[in-house]
């Protein structure tokens, strides 16, 4: 349709509930380019002003382009035709989104025949299988709504009634992926769908470790590794996929510290080569499991700086393997905003609201680590809370969990890991204890009859 751009962005022009919804619900790329600044302006626009977006509003943006003038007088005219009617958005909405499927697919086609295709096969066969999941991907990612749902408590009270009887009757659909730590598990009653999870800790205070602890724990359920040699007749289905991005730590490295902590055996003993006969038929065993275990875990090395925008493009090329059921990244820190020049702080606290908008639209809880601060000397703090959040204070805003691991003078000498719940979507907070194996990367429920002080250096981050 001739003018279709404009048309969407006539309908920012509107009033203020229909500039929301156009800045909400029409993603940028499916506009043509020099378009897409003028929505980001109307964005920036009804976010400072929380009006109707004006030419002389939108001259304060700091989006601002001269070309704005003739796009905004454009889109008025159209607004003031008289066969002009609001309720036609979201129709033509979706043909804004046909038309970017239809031109997308075509350049899809054009990459993979007509540039890698002689007439009889594929010259790389593996690029053009990439490119068709990576534009699988986009196009998935285009029916992601960013409203989620809606309704008055009247039409949704029987809808509530049901949902509750449902729940009494079957009590496993009120149940989220499971932890594996004791305490955590009955206050939450597991993780719920579109989660997000902040675990906070100074540095060596075992953030990583635990991170790391929540997902095996969850991808194996109820389900444990056998002895080598034993029969696995069934598995428990109650795992969870975990995909795994680790910023930090590079492949190899974190894939033994997974091993470690799965097998129950010495990470050091492991990354040397030097495990003991019994350890290594612990090891062994484990990967045989691995090997036929039907949940998936899968680890992603993705290097510092990496956006939300990479996540979430790896995890819809994953969907097309398997459906995961579980994020983590590790950790949130370490990454960028996309083309952002704002300070430190602001960033990171985009880059929370961002996670938690993909935990959302994809409904999926997602764990990161974020670091504490050290309380300053004199303070007399004691317990660490959201405050001691490092670099932004907001990034506590944009959690529904967030659980602070303490550290005491004596840490290393102590074979407790004190957790306090620093935030709960269910109001109930608190503390709760676990009992430190660093050498195996592994955190248990209960005292441990072996435990010896730590030696190492704050490697379990």
């Amino acid at each position: 349709m001739e003018n279709l751009d404009k048309r969407i962005l006539a309908y920012a022009l509107c009033d203020k509930s229909l500039a929301i919804k156009v800045v909400d619900r029409v993603p940028s790329k499916t506009l043509r380019p020099e378009y897409r600044s003028f929505l980001a302006t109307i964005g920036e626009c009804v976010k400072k002003y929380n009006e109707i977006p004006t030419i002389n509003m939108m001259r304060r943006c700091e989006g601002w382009e001269d070309g704005f003038v003739e796009i905004f007088e454009q889109a008025e005219e159209i607004k003031n035709d008289e066969s002009f009617e609001q309720v036609n958005f979201l129709l033509e909405l979706e043909d804004l989104k046909l038309r970017y499927k239809k031109n997308t697919i075509l350049k899809v086609g054009k990459t993979v025949f007509k540039e890698n295709w002689n007439g009889s096969e594929f010259r790389d066969l593996q690029e053009a299988a990439k490119c068709i999941r990576k534009i699988a991907g986009e196009l998935d990612q285009l029916e992601a709504e960013k409203t989620y749902k809606e309704g008055t408590v009247a039409e949704t009270a029987q809808e509530a009634k049901d949902d509750y009887i449902s729940r009494r009757e079957n009590p496993d659909i009120a149940r989220g992926i499971q932890t594996g730590i004791r305490e955590l598990d009955r206050i939450t009653n597991g993780l719920q769908p579109a989660e997000l999870i902040l675990i906070g800790g100074e540095s060596g205070a075992g953030k990583s470790t635990l991170a790391m602890n929540i997902a095996i724990n969850a991808w194996l359920g109820s389900n444990r590794i056998p002895n080598r040699g034993d029969p696995i007749r069934e598995f428990a289905t109650n795992g969870a996929n975990v995909m795994y991005f680790t910023v930090e730590m590079p492949f190899h490295p974190f894939r033994r510290r997974f091993d470690a902590c799965a097998s129950e055996i010495q990470l050091y003993g492991l990354r040397d080569g030097t495990l003991s006969p019994s350890e290594e038929e612990k090891y062994f065993s484990c990967l045989e499991f691995q090997e036929i275990y039907p949940k998936q875990f899968h680890i992603t090395d993705i290097p510092r700086g990496c956006t939300v925008e990479q996540i979430e493009a790896k995890y819809l090329e994953l969907m097309y393997e398997f459906v995961p059921e579980l994020v983590i990244v590790d950790y949130i820190s370490l990454m960028n905003l996309s083309g952002s020049d704002d300070s430190d702080w602001l960033n990171l606290g985009k880059l929370a609201e961002m996670l938690h908008e993909f935990c959302r639209t994809y409904n999926i809880p997602c764990i990161t680590p974020v670091q504490l601060n050290r309380p300053k000397p004199g303070s007399g703090e004691v317990l660490p809370d959201q405050h001691r959040v490092g670099r932004s204070s907001m990034l506590p805003q944009n959690c529904n969990i967030m659980l602070n691991i303490q550290t005491r003078p004596d840490e290393g000498t102590r074979s407790d890991m004190v957790i306090n719940i620093a935030k709960m979507r269910d109001g109930e907070t608190g503390a709760f204890t676990l009992y430190k194996r660093f050498d195996r990367m592994r955190l248990y429920n209960d005292p441990l009859d072996d435990w010896q002080p730590e030696l190492e250096d704050d490697d379990h981050v």
